[in-house]
């Protein structure tokens, strides 16, 4: 897994199957984080590197 912005999402019900996407490009993370903030309900958003 590669890239330098993350999301990782999930719904509440559902234990075993959730999003992950590792993106390098800022504004694909922008509008996939806000896709996923609307349709799951635990998100993380997180960056890696420096």
């Amino acid at each position: 897994m590669g890239g330098k912005w993350s999301i990782c999402a999930r719904n509440l019900k559902d234990d075993c199957w959730k999003v992950s996407d590792y993106s390098c490009n800022f504004i694909q993370f922008i509008f996939k984080g806000i896709f996923c903030l609307i349709k799951y309900d635990v998100v993380d958003l997180g960056k890696h590197g420096r």
